[in-house]
């Protein structure tokens, strides 16, 4: 949660306001700028999630 947190407030503003500026409801704001900008953290917070389970595992 605190990775999501830090690169969410890292995402600039204007990205927002130039979707909104083009017309995107909030929910496209999210769906189609903030979510796919969160895929490289996702990825990261998989990959250690899986690391820890195996650690476990073994």
């Amino acid at each position: 949660i605190f990775l999501y947190h830090g690169f969410v407030k890292s995402v600039p503003a204007e990205l927002d306001e130039a979707a909104v500026m083009d017309g995107c409801t909030p929910f496209q704001v999210y769906a189609k700028i903030i979510f796919p900008l969160l895929k490289p953290i996702t990825t990261t917070i998989v990959v250690l999630d899986v690391l820890w389970i195996w650690n476990d595992f073994l």
